[in-house]
């Protein structure tokens, strides 16, 4: 709720509330780790729409292969030692 303290929300909420400031930074360039990683799956499209259906370059870490599959470019790095 709104009268919540941000250490009073789940991770999905706190998940929620970080890419609402980045998204209101209204940068041309945003830089995510794990940008899926505490949400639903309505949440995830919901948040892939605002993300990538705009003029903006996203660079993101993601283990989740749905988040991967939306994205324009893929660099996959494998356990090099």
């Amino acid at each position: 709720t709104l009268d919540s303290t941000f250490s009073e929300l789940s991770t999905g909420q706190r998940q929620r509330v970080g890419l609402a400031c980045c998204l209101l930074l209204d940068r041309k360039v945003i830089l995510l780790d794990e940008p899926t990683s505490a949400l639903d799956l309505e949440s995830k499209r919901k948040v892939a729409e605002l993300l990538l259906n705009n003029k903006r370059t996203v660079i993101s870490t993601s283990h989740d292969p749905w988040w991967v599959d939306k994205c324009d470019r893929v660099i996959e790095l494998n356990n090099l030692s």
